[in-house]
């Protein structure tokens, strides 16, 4: 069940991406990442924990907008919307927009 107050990101540093799937079935180059969507609390620093608390990504929504447009290649069937972990070098598919 989804908890309003659970924070996806809230131990993440996201990136976004997104990449055209074409009609010839193949795939384009990923676009720039996106900056690190990170919104951090308040400073709450405790020395007995020895950790910032305040540093935890409070981020609740992300809009992602812009990745097709009238100079996108007309021969796209799909985009890929993509994300990484900021430290991780996996890059996973969040969703398909077929076009």
């Amino acid at each position: 069940l989804f908890d309003d107050n659970e924070r996806l990101f809230e131990f993440k540093f996201p990136r976004f991406s997104y990449r055209y799937k074409y009609s010839d079935g193949e795939y384009s180059t990923f676009a720039p990442w996106t900056q690190v969507a990170f919104e951090p609390g308040s400073f709450d620093y405790h020395p007995r924990k020895g950790y910032n608390l305040g540093m935890t990504n409070r981020i609740k929504d992300i809009d992602l907008h812009g990745l097709v447009t009238e100079k996108t290649p007309k021969d796209v069937i799909s985009v890929d919307i993509l994300f990484k972990d900021e430290p991780s070098p996996n890059i996973y598919v969040v969703d398909t927009s077929l076009g």
